[in-house]
Parts: C-alpha cells; sequence; structure tokens
C-alpha cells in the first residue's frame, strides 16, 4: 500500500502526526505528500524523513497544465479540493500492478493498521468510506454519502479509469457549494460504482471514524488496543480541531453536534493533543504555522476561533469541564461534570 495526503505549512503539525503514526503501524508503508506551499515543501525536504515523498505542487501542475487555467477561478481551498484525485492518479504511478493507493486528509491519526478492514475487499478496485452519519445529522448526507478522507484505488485498469474520471470531473467543476447534485470533490464519488463495477463502500466502524459519526458511540482501551463499540479504532478523523498552545487543542466537538460519545476524549482526542504536541517540537515546527492553522476554508480567522486562542482562566477550566478542550498534560480530561454533560442530564453541584 502506498497513501497519499496533502498540506501547506500551517497543517504540518497534524500532516507529521498522521505520518508518524503510519510510520508505527505501517512501517513498510510510504506517504506521499503534495506540498500545497513552497514553505511546506523545503521544510519537508530538509528533514528527509524515511519513505516520505514530498511532491511539489508546481510538479503536479506541470504534469497537468490544465490545473493551472482553473487556479484563478477557484479560491484555495476549492483548488485544494481540486487536485485530491490528481494526487491520487500521481501515487498511481509509483504504485506496483494491483497495489492500493490510499488518499488520507491530513487532520487524520492512525491507531492501529488498516491491513484487516482491507481484507474483505481484496477484489475491489476502487474502496469508498462511509459518513455513517448519527441519527441527528443525516441531513448532512446532502454534501456526501462518502467522505473524501480515506478513499482507495488498486493500480487495475479499472481503479486508474475511475481515479481519471475523477480528476477530470474536479478540473470541469469543483466548488466549495451545493449546485448540481454536486460538492467540492465529494458528491462525485456517489457515481464510482456507476464507472466500475467493483467500487465499494467500507463499512468497518474504526475506519473514518469522525465528529460526524461518533455521537453515541463508546471509546475504550483494552490489551493494548483502542475500540470503538468493541471494535478497533483505525482511523479518526479530526475534523476543524484546533491548536490552543503546545499541549491544548479545542476539540469542537459540540459545534459538530457530537453527543454522548463515552471516552472519545480520553481515549482519542488526548492521544492526538499528544502527537501533535511531539510532532511540533520533534520536528522544529515554527509556532506561527502551528497557531496559523486555525483558519477556516477561505483563510479567515472566524471569531470563534480567535476566542479559543484568548487565554481565559475560567472559559478554559469551563471548556475542559464541558470535553471542548484536551490537554495532553492534564490527566483528567473527562470529568464527571463532562461525563454527565455528554448524557444529556443537567449539571448540579457534585
Amino acid at each position: 500500500m502506498k497513501f497519499c495526503t496533502k498540506l501547506d505549512h500551517f497543517y504540518l503539525d497534524r500532516g507529521l502526526a498522521l505520518y508518524s503514526s503510519l510510520r508505527k503501524y505501517h512501517p513498510d508503508a510510504e506517504l506521499h505528500l503534495l506540498a500545497l506551499s513552497e514553505q511546506a515543501a523545503d521544510f519537508l525536504e530538509s528533514k528527509s524523513l524515511p519513505r516520505l515523498r514530498v511532491i511539489r505542487l508546481q510538479t503536479l501542475i506541470a504534469s497537468e497544465p490544465q490545473l493551472a487555467n482553473v487556479r484563478s477561478t477557484r479560491t484555495d481551498a476549492e483548488f485544494a479540493f481540486t487536485l485530491t484525485p490528481f494526487l491520487i492518479c500521481e501515487t498511481l504511478k509509483a504504485c506496483s500492478n494491483d497495489e492500493l493507493a490510499i488518499y488520507v486528509d491530513a487532520d487524520m491519526l492512525f491507531f492501529g493498521p488498516v491491513t484487516e478492514a482491507l481484507e474483505a475487499h481484496q477484489a475491489a478496485d476502487v474502496i469508498m468510506s462511509r459518513h455513517n452519519f448519527s441519527d441527528h445529522m443525516k441531513e448532512q448526507q446532502r454534501y456526501g454519502i462518502y467522505n473524501t478522507g480515506f478513499t482507495a484505488f488498486r493500480k487495475t485498469s479499472d481503479g486508474g479509469k475511475c481515479a481519471k474520471w475523477w480528476a477530470a470531473q474536479c478540473l470541469a467543476w469543483c466548488h466549495d457549494r451545493l449546485e448540481n447534485g454536486k460538492f467540492a470533490d465529494q458528491k462525485y464519488i456517489e457515481q464510482f460504482p456507476n464507472i466500475v463495477p467493483k467500487a465499494v463502500g467500507l463499512d468497518h466502524p474504526g475506519v473514518n471514524c469522525a465528529p460526524w459519526n461518533a455521537s453515541g458511540r463508546r471509546f475504550e482501551h483494552k490489551s493494548g488496543t483502542t475500540l470503538v463499540d468493541k471494535f478497533p479504532l483505525i482511523l479518526y478523523h479530526f475534523a476543524k480541531v484546533k491548536r490552543i498552545n503546545a499541549s491544548c487543542i479545542a476539540t469542537r466537538k459540540t459545534v459538530q453536534g457530537v453527543k454522548n460519545a463515552r471516552g472519545l476524549n480520553r481515549r482519542v482526542y488526548k492521544p492526538y493533543a499528544k502527537a501533535l504536541e511531539d510532532a511540533t517540537s520533534r520536528h522544529g515546527i515554527p509556532e506561527g504555522w502551528v497557531l496559523g492553522g486555525n483558519r477556516a476554508r477561505d483563510g479567515v480567522k472566524h471569531k470563534h476561533l480567535a476566542r479559543d486562542g484568548e487565554w481565559h482562566a475560567f472559559r478554559f477550566v469551563a471548556g475542559l469541564i464541558r470535553g471542548d478542550f484536551v490537554s495532553s498534560r492534564i490527566s483528567r480530561c473527562e470529568l464527571p461534570y463532562q461525563r454527565q454533560l455528554n448524557r444529556g442530564t443537567s449539571l448540579k453541584r457534585q
């Protein structure tokens, strides 16, 4: 297997945390990383990390000159979405026959090997991951039944055909809005089974686990393995997480609608806070880049993101209790008050 992702220098802490977790559970796998900025490319190339191939944006654009023509018509986020299938096509070139090229978003972390989850799909040319929205979030399906964050293509004639079809569609239209049944690079995935016969949805509950499907689930740790509803947790998608300081993150679970997810902070978000802290210190990522990642898709820091970064002791403690903030250096992140809130009961003095 070969994995690929994309990021700019503001997301280096996320990307290098992902890389470290991939090295832990898939030490022989390569990560092909598309650097969306020159700063990111220069930084990563200076580190000479094993099994990390850095692809410069201009190199990818040179392989498909039409990308340069659409770049000025799209926001930075929309252009990044456009690049997803082109990165997959580039990664497939380096694959052996029948080998998988797996795209993962940079804000993900491996908690276990993905091999077992893929065993049932050895004949598939394309593997898609469902959002599996929690019941109270079903209306979000209008943005796509499947999530781009984990999408795999096998190096076969049909696998390559599907990836090239996706690239052509994104080149023609890829915007951060719903329009005529399309949304960014994501809604196109629903058409994959119409393009090739062996495009299948991945049903393993531990792959692409995320805020949109975490509600009502139980996260625990047994015998060295992190579990979600007694299944191994393999890959969690930390959508919208923001760095507050070196050791603390804003989970932003509440605004994303996560309800009654037992053990989520302690077993998932706290290890992620530690992984981000370790990646930042180990690789010497500049603080300005780390905190600069607290941006919206259009590059503007929203009011609530700016507020998260402002130090206020009472708000910080209250955020810890609610589970809005998680620190890698505080041993008890899930306090009784927080568990009571997660169950939807009223908060009373203990």
